[in-house]
């Protein structure tokens, strides 16, 4: 029986985490939708904002697939926020570069990001430090 007790109080912890993270990527994505992208848009941007990479290179640093990223891709090039090119070196690597448009919108998504994460900064640590409490009670307590 304590068994499922725990196991059901580390479910808890687990679903109250995904649940903060849920409600600030929805709120996130609202903010940027403004802008016309998506959080995954923005992300893909960001990484790209210092030079041009190649797609698998974009695919491993966001965590998705191939497919996915090559999405992400068509949906901002087709906004005129990015453009692809062959590499030089070696023609079978395509790669990823932000146009001036992109860095337009990419400036743009960081001042509204960074406002929406300084607005909820406060309350999000209560909500972490809250959950964290719980999971150090539920490790306590299965300690002893």
């Amino acid at each position: 029986m304590r068994k499922s007790r725990e196991i059901r109080d580390g479910l808890e912890v687990w679903d109250r985490l995904f649940t903060i993270f849920r409600t600030l990527l929805r709120e996130a994505e609202r903010n940027l939708s403004t802008l016309g992208i998506s959080w995954s848009e923005y992300k893909l941007l960001s990484i790209i904002e210092g030079e041009a990479k190649p797609m698998a290179a974009l695919a491993a640093d966001m965590m998705l697939s191939p497919a996915a990223v090559t999405s992400i891709v068509d949906r901002l090039e087709s906004q005129e926020l990015v453009r692809r090119s062959r590499c030089a070196e070696d023609r079978r690597l395509v790669k990823v570069q932000l146009t001036e448009r992109g860095m337009d919108v990419l400036t743009k998504a960081e001042e509204i990001h960074n406002r929406y994460v300084e607005s909820i900064l406060p309350s999000l640590i209560s909500q972490l430090e809250e959950v964290v409490k719980e999971a150090k009670d539920i490790l306590i307590e299965k300690t002893n």
